[in-house]
């Protein structure tokens, strides 16, 4: 018996029974396999919504349930679909580190045209002309 949460489960989930009076607690063990399954969910929700912040953690979570798979007996079958989601994730995060360097490159240009621009004088001289600084204009 397994009990998941919105889909996505990262740690063993705890349920009570009640027997002649007696409670107990019956912890339901998650495989490795759908731990890395679950963190991979999570890393792609993630991606979609823009929330690179938590990549690095879900990063080091996945490559201790890397290492565990790796380590155990091998279902061809749960690994091919690892490796199928994982793939999914690498060209989300290609994607994602496209729009950083654009973004990154975009802020530049804008913080060079703020400084001002190179332009030719009539004898075809390069010289750099500074923009006014936008500071508070009075009027009298």
């Amino acid at each position: 018996m397994r009990w998941r949460i919105g889909g996505v489960s990262d740690w063993p989930k705890a349920s009570s029974v009640h027997c002649k009076g007696v409670r107990s607690t019956v912890v339901n063990e998650i495989s490795p396999y759908e731990r890395l399954e679950a963190i991979l969910r999570k890393e792609r929700r993630a991606l979609r919504t823009g929330d690179l912040g938590s990549l690095p953690k879900l990063a080091n979570e996945k490559d201790s349930l890397i290492s565990l798979v790796a380590s155990g007996a091998s279902d061809m079958a749960r690994l091919v679909r690892l490796k199928t989601m994982a793939d999914a994730n690498k060209v989300l995060i290609v994607a994602a580190l496209d729009g950083v360097r654009a973004a990154r490159v975009r802020m530049d240009s804008i913080r060079r045209a703020a400084a001002g621009f190179d332009s030719y004088d009539s004898v075809g001289a390069c010289r750099h002309v500074s923009l006014p600084s936008a500071g508070i204009e009075r009027r009298a």
